[in-house]
């Protein structure tokens, strides 16, 4: 899980919400601030559509992808399996770690029931390399050799939404009652938002619940 890694790469400039928040008074005076008003505190959240966010999300689990991919408002570029798989697999040097992810074990598990599920874990993840690179070598593509992968198995992609879906993603993925690894990337997205012009409206958003929200998620980390 701390191999998870989120950045923003492109974002819309401050510029372009003041205009559209703007448009509609003819307001010659619109800032960001007014922008919070009419687009959080009035829930006109149509003009947050204005602004969109790409993010690179790297090294969580193809069973976290089908969350990401639920968001059916985002865009999203993944790592192809089809084209890298065989290239990850020739390399001998790779850790386990880096084509894998380890859960955090649950709180309430004793360590002889946790260490049992690691090892069954780590077993399966060994098989699913040896059998894809001896599948490699009687010379199936990766097309088949992808049949062999983990709900574990690593992957990447670029992911790009518009602040008001972004709003809604993390209403719903900082709940505890979502899965842990995409409650995870929620957090980190919302770590990376924090650093924009965008960190007021997230508050001014999230500011009824948000409390609860976070005290849930990092209740779900110890």
């Amino acid at each position: 899980m701390n191999k998870i890694k989120v950045s923003i790469i492109n974002i819309t400039p401050e510029e372009v919400l003041i205009k559209a928040v703007s448009m509609p008074y003819d307001n010659p005076k619109a800032d960001l601030e007014l922008c919070k008003k009419i687009g959080i505190q009035r829930k006109h959240y149509s003009i947050l559509e204005h602004v969109n966010v790409s993010f690179q999300i790297d090294g969580y689990s193809r069973g976290c992808l089908q969350e990401l991919m639920r968001h059916r408002t985002a865009s999203s570029t993944v790592k192809s399996t089809r084209y890298t798989l065989k290239k990850m697999l020739k390399d001998i040097n790779i850790l386990f770690t880096d084509i894998f992810i380890t859960p955090k074990k649950p709180e309430l598990t004793n360590e002889k029931k946790w260490n049992k599920y690691i090892d069954c874990l780590t077993k399966l993840n060994k098989k699913s390399i040896e059998y894809m690179r001896k599948m490699s070598k009687l010379g199936f593509s990766n097309d088949y050799l992808k049949y062999f992968i983990v709900e574990n198995f690593r992957s990447s992609h670029i992911w790009t939404c518009d602040f008001r879906n972004i709003l809604h993603f993390l209403q719903l993925r900082l709940d505890n009652a979502a899965h842990f690894e995409i409650r995870h990337i929620a957090e980190k997205i919302k770590e990376e938002l924090d650093k924009t012009y965008l960190k007021p409206f997230i508050e001014e958003f999230l500011k009824s619940d948000y409390d609860k929200l976070l005290d849930n998620y990092k209740g779900s980390e110890k």
